[in-house]
C-alpha cells in the first residue's frame, strides 16, 4: 500500500496536464477563429 498514494498522484498529475493541455489547445482555436 506504499505506492497507492503515489499512484493517486500519477494519476492527478496526468489528468491536470491534460486540463492544460486541452486549454491550450481551445485558446489555439480561438486565436486561429474556429
Amino acid at each position: 500500500t506504499a505506492r497507492f498514494p503515489k499512484q493517486i498522484h500519477a494519476v492527478t498529475a496526468a489528468g491536470f496536464a491534460l486540463k492544460i493541455v486541452l486549454f491550450i489547445f481551445a485558446h489555439a482555436l480561438h486565436q486561429v477563429g474556429l
